[in-house]
């Protein structure tokens, strides 16, 4: 997993929906790279996808977040 796609799982741990601009706006990336983001989490399966183009971490999402963030500490 890159370091930019974690960082976009830790805004959807701690907002739990988010869409492309939400995610664009908090990384400070553009809204197409946080499109591109979005959509490789969700091919991956750690995304699922909300009416209004909205995305939230699946149980695998925060499982793969869970143990990045414990091997750091």
């Amino acid at each position: 997993m890159s370091p930019n796609e974690l960082e976009t799982l830790k805004v959807f741990e701690k907002d739990g929906a988010a869409g492309k601009g939400e995610i664009s706006r908090r990384l400070g990336i553009s809204t197409h790279y946080a499109a591109t983001l979005c959509g490789s989490l969700w091919r991956k399966g750690y995304l699922e996808i909300l009416e209004r183009r909205r995305y939230r971490l699946t149980e695998k999402g925060l499982a793969e977040l869970q143990e990045h963030l414990s091997q750091v500490r």
